[in-house]
């Protein structure tokens, strides 16, 4: 940027004077004059995006501002006046981003602003060179048009910054003399270079704290939703005692029934309430009213009815309606009945209120609470069979290192360093399966396309060294460019469960072990199946081998865990599994996952 050695001694003490002020007691008063001049006096953004983004914009056209008519009047000091209609124009179209800002034309604040630095910047940089350090503003530039345009307008945002720096490397390479060549000092050029990098350097600082601040005001009111979301669950429990207040003495949704006419009488806000117009329903009789009620409530309505005749005391109770469009929804039904001197009644006046949201929000909680009895149901049976299958173990382990302390003999040395071996790899089996549980109850679905074939060949290469599983043929029956969409890191859990329970309990006594592995997709859903001429599975174990730390005998090796990691897995995938198995003879596990 052309400017004069004292220009830019006088910028740099503009820059110390502000941040003087922003040091300083009168920060609270300065601040509050630039977002004045900024937003304006009596104008309020609720937004907190629009907010940070209106002021950053509002802080770089003041500072174009300031700085065209700081050198304006640097220059005339020095006589130098080339500079003059860049100057001008850079303080008039900075003050008119100013004030499409104020009027709240943020796009096209955004665009004025982006163009008028570029355009600047192009100028001096294609008549000064690299030497003053203009280019620095490009830098600045680019920042500021990502953070202004923001997310959803990042397109447009990616192109004028790709368009910025062609504008830089047009002014570098191609140097049109727009301003007039002036001899300057080497003095001069270092002021000058540091100035320019210093001042772009607070600018692009500005913008970046700008973004920062937004990220800690968007994190603090999630902070505050979340607040807001565990109290929703008490004002819930109170919730339903307001319900009943509010429709004893509502009006909004009156139905009326003349028993001596059969006339019907609805309410606008009732016909509102299911979806009908104002001239719906104007001739709607006492029993086609009750067959709007859902069929499993209608008795409920009835006996409601019938102990408020018997009681003389206002009925209310809680149905679901036939809307419209043929859906039902939940109200909240609540009325009395007008008797004759005799106790006859003559008309049952009544009114509905709409409470679905709440019916809603109370299904969810029932949801929740039994979610929650389970994990902690779960939990109970984790601590214990967890801490057993740990300590078990550990205590062999104990044991065999005392024994091998005990003995000068290198082979019972050896021995027992091959059964702590042993144990130690069940330790290791049970915390991977541990781990798989956790991750996936914690992680969520991650769905990719997975070649199957690769997957399954996987597994089976991880498990070739299994005790036994060199003696099993292992048959792939499946298309090698088969592909499912699913999450590849949970449905390789299922089939290393799978595959790694087919070996462990297999029938090696048998003349041809084998595993069969078949995958295929028929266009409804995904499938695969393990099939096996192993041990097989009792039938009075079949019910319960999905249960967590379920086990067939006290002599089976396995923890308990993996054909219940197995059914967790599948239902985080919306999957099923279904198992047939023949004792001695052989099983076959057969999932199906969602297209």
């Amino acid at each position: 940027m052309y400017v004069s050695v004292q220009s830019c001694q006088n910028v740099g003490l503009f820059h110390l004077l502000i941040l003087n002020f922003g040091l300083g007691k009168y920060m609270n008063v300065l601040k509050k004059v630039i977002r004045n001049i900024i937003i304006g006096h009596d104008q309020f953004i609720s937004s907190t995006t629009e907010y940070r983004n209106a002021m950053l914009r509002g802080l770089i056209a003041l500072i174009g501002l300031i700085i065209g008519v700081l050198y304006i009047f640097v220059d005339a000091s020095n006589d130098v006046h080339s500079g003059y209609p860049v100057y001008a124009l850079l303080a008039v179209l900075s003050l008119l981003t100013l004030w499409l800002n104020r009027i709240r034309k943020y796009m096209m604040a955004s665009a004025l602003l982006v163009l008028v630095s570029n355009g600047v910047l192009f100028v001096f940089a294609s008549s000064e060179g690299p030497a003053m350090g203009v280019f620095f503003f490009f830098i600045t530039t680019g920042l500021a048009t990502l953070v202004l345009f923001g997310y959803s307008h990042r397109n447009l945002g990616i192109l004028l910054v790709l368009a910025s720096y062609a504008i830089a490397m047009a002014a570098y390479f191609a140097r049109p003399q727009i301003l007039p060549m002036v001899e300057v000092t080497d003095e001069y050029t270092r002021i000058g270079f540091v100035t320019n990098f210093t001042t772009a350097y607070f600018v692009a600082a500005l913008v970046l704290y700008f973004s920062i601040q937004l990220h800690h005001d968007t994190e603090t009111d999630l902070r505050t939703s979340e607040q807001s979301l565990r109290l929703t669950s008490q004002e819930l429990k109170r919730s339903r005692e307001r319900f009943r207040m509010a429709v004893e003495g509502t009006r909004a949704g009156l139905y009326e029934w003349n028993r001596l006419s059969g006339t019907l009488y609805l309410g606008n806000y009732f016909k509102m309430v299911l979806g009908y117009e104002e001239g719906d329903l104007s001739d709607l009789t006492f029993e086609e009213f009750k067959a709007m009620i859902h069929p499993e409530d209608l008795p409920r309505f009835e006996a409601s009815l019938q102990r408020h005749l018997e009681s003389k005391q206002p009925y209310q109770t809680e149905l679901r309606l036939r809307t419209k469009g043929g859906s039902y929804k939940w109200v909240a039904d609540s009325g009395i009945a007008r008797l004759d001197e005799n106790g006859e009644m003559i008309s049952l006046v009544g009114s509905i209120i709409d409470i679905e949201e709440r019916k809603m929000a109370e299904q969810q909680i029932r949801l929740q609470n039994d979610l929650l009895a389970k994990a902690n149901d779960e939990l109970d049976r984790f601590v214990y069979s967890a801490s057993h299958d740990l300590r078990a173990p550990l205590s062999s382990l104990l044991g065999l290192i005392s024994i091998a302390e005990k003995t000068d003999s290198r082979d019972e040395i050896m021995l027992c360093l091959e059964m702590m071996k042993k144990r130690v790899v069940t330790m290791e089996g049970f915390i991977k399966e541990i781990t798989d549980y956790s991750r996936n109850s914690r992680l969520r679905v991650e769905r990719q396309p997975v070649q199957v074939r690769n997957l399954v060949q996987e597994v089976v290469e991880s498990l070739k060294y299994t005790r036994g599983a060199e003696r099993i043929r292992i048959d792939l029956d499946m298309d090698p460019d088969l592909t499912f969409v699913t999450d590849p890191g949970r449905l390789k859990v299922i089939l290393n469960n799978l595959i790694a329970n087919a070996i462990k309990y297999h029938d090696l006594t048998k003349e041809d072990p084998y595993i069969h592995l078949k995958a295929f997709a028929n266009g409804k859903s995904n499938e695969i199946s393990v099939t096996d001429n192993g041990q097989g599975i009792p039938r009075e174990h079949m019910s319960h081998i999905f249960d967590m730390f379920y086990r067939a005998s006290e002599n089976s090796e396995g923890s308990g865990l993996g054909l219940y990691i197995v059914k967790e897995t599948l239902a985080k995938l919306s999957g099923t599994i279904h198992v047939e198995s023949e004792y001695q003879k052989g099983s076959v596990f057969r999932v199906e996952l969602p297209t």
